[in-house]
């Protein structure tokens, strides 16, 4: 049995995920096998895959038609038989020590989730970029449970899995799954790890490369299933309500939905913004506070959600208006964002003001007329710096 399964789902990324694999070889702990589950792919990737698999019998091939990754990592999760649980996209990348340094942190700990910093690869520039808010107010020498961690847990980490291990043993006994969707069908397996976790632990280091900018990645097509972001969603409530727990994480877990649904609603295209508005606003009117500022740790998400649910009558109004199909909800955010530049602008202009009155003045101090003048009066102003003190 090797001690840590790697489960990588595979679809359409020949480009990639050679150099995705070849990170796994180069480790410095080589303990591992590694399932890699094409998911229909229609490029040569599964050539790829399988080559790998004939030239090393830790390289495992399954395949499925196409059902996204979260079926392809639960298949995976059925084959693996390690102690410890990797779950990778197989356009990202490792540093040579990632297995080396997460195990050993994992079993000093005994933790059954342990998590690391990570960098950004922009696949067009290849510039690396440390991921700031993947991993952030922990401290890295604690080990802590999910409910100490309760009143942050959803802003300390992102709902991905590829910068944690997991035990394989804690997945099975709390039965963790990944949801069968095309996009976000891992944040309800990795925030229902960290909530039920009983031991947290995580690397300073960032020891993973997150590839960005690769315009064929379902993250830059999520317009096609902007309904998943609320399957999500429903899926983490309801798996906090029946293990009992949804009070604890509440706070928490409700900034998270603003958040990530102000996230998400901007950065889709305008036409699917609409298709989506309703069942935003009703979404947001039925589950998070409209009238409590104090309740949002980040005050554009209040007002994204005020905004959402009070304008959405307006929106329906004319929406079958063709001269005023206009998201009122983005002029408002826009309105917002031109403030802070005007704000921004003013404060240049003063620091401008500044700067010309320090270089009048210097220019002063270095004028003819100036020195003179200083001349003229030294022995005024030294006849005054003796004279005796009141």
């Amino acid at each position: 049995m090797a001690k840590v399964s790697v489960i990588i789902p595979v679809y359409n990324t020949e480009r990639y995920v050679a150099e995705c694999l070849d990170s796994l070889l180069a480790q410095t702990f080589q303990d591992f096998e590694v399932f890699s589950i094409d998911d229909g792919s229609s490029d040569g990737s599964l050539a790829i895959v399988q080559r790998y698999a004939d030239a090393d019998p830790r390289f495992h091939v399954l395949a499925q038609q196409n059902r996204g990754a979260g079926a392809a990592r639960n298949l995976g999760l059925e084959k693996a038989s390690g102690t410890y649980l990797l779950f990778l996209d197989s356009d990202d990348f490792l540093e040579a020590s990632y297995l080396d340094e997460m195990i050993r942190r994992a079993d000093e700990a005994s933790a059954d989730v342990v998590l690391c910093q990570a960098y950004s690869f922009d696949d067009n520039t290849h510039e690396e970029k440390l991921l700031e808010d993947a991993l952030c107010g922990i401290d890295y020498s604690a080990v802590a449970s999910g409910a100490e961690l309760a009143d942050r847990l959803f802003q300390c980490c992102k709902g991905w899995p590829w910068d944690k291990i997991f035990r394989r043993s804690f997945v099975m006994a709390h039965n963790l799954t990944f949801q069968e969707l095309r996009t976000t069908n891992d944040a309800r397996f990795v925030f229902m790890a960290l909530c039920e976790a009983e031991r947290i632990a995580s690397v300073e280091r960032p020891l993973i490369y997150h590839r960005v900018g690769n315009g064929a990645s379902l993250e830059n097509t999520r317009s096609r299933s902007w309904e998943n972001s609320f399957s999500a969603i429903e899926g983490i409530r309801e798996g906090l309500e029946r293990e009992g727990i949804f009070v604890t994480f509440k706070k928490s877990f409700d900034n998270w939905v603003a958040n990530y649904l102000r996230w998400h609603f901007f950065s889709l295209p305008a036409e699917t913004q609409e298709a989506m508005m309703g069942r935003l606003s009703t979404f947001l009117r039925e589950n998070l506070p409209l009238d409590d500022s104090d309740y949002y740790a980040d005050q554009f998400d209040f007002l994204f959600v005020q905004k959402a649910v009070l304008l959405h009558s307006e929106l329906l109004v004319v929406a079958h208006d063709d001269d005023h199909r206009l998201y009122w909800l983005q002029k408002e955010l826009d309105s917002l964002r031109i403030g802070i530049e005007e704000r921004d602008r003013y404060i240049d202009e003063l620091h401008r003001s500044v700067d010309e009155l320090e270089r009048s003045l210097e220019n002063m101090r270095n004028s003819h007329s100036y020195k003179i003048g200083r001349t003229i009066t030294a022995p005024v102003r030294a006849l005054r710096s003796n004279s005796p003190k009141a």
